[in-house]
């Protein structure tokens, strides 16, 4: 697994993405594990960005490639690269959704359950499973 962290200037404010996470600072952090997703990443970035810019907390957004053999991983460096809030990691082969889960939590700044409630917590801090419904394959 690699991980790839944010570079560059975006329109976002610092807020949106501290880079160490205040204690006093809510940090939301959602994980989505891709598999081949080259034909939604587009899509999922316009929503997701849309649902976050209205949310109080700070918020970060963390995909996972499990493994593509599509572009995905170029896609999702491309989103990285227009926003700081995206952050991306990668596995060198398919290792499945739950694996892709919990490697995001752990590598997630902010607190987190996957969606059933069940997986693991990266803190302390208020937790609740998101669901996002995008047309397509996600």
């Amino acid at each position: 697994m690699s991980a790839s962290e944010p570079s560059g200037s975006n329109s976002h404010p610092a807020s949106h993405c501290p880079s160490r996470p205040d204690e006093n600072v809510p940090l939301v952090s959602v994980v989505v594990p891709c598999y081949n997703e080259e034909d939604v990443l587009g899509e999922l970035y316009r929503r997701l960005s849309g649902a976050v810019d209205s949310w109080e907390e700070a918020a970060e957004i963390v995909l996972v490639d499990d493994g593509s053999t599509d572009t995905t991983w170029s896609k999702m460096e491309a989103i990285r690269r227009k926003d700081s809030r995206w952050r991306i990691v990668r596995f060198s082969r398919n290792f499945g959704h739950q694996t892709a889960v919990s490697a995001g939590l752990r590598y997630a700044a902010g607190g987190g359950r996957d969606r059933d409630g069940r997986g693991p917590s990266r803190s302390a801090g208020r937790t609740a499973p998101l669901h996002f419904q995008v047309e397509g394959r996600l």
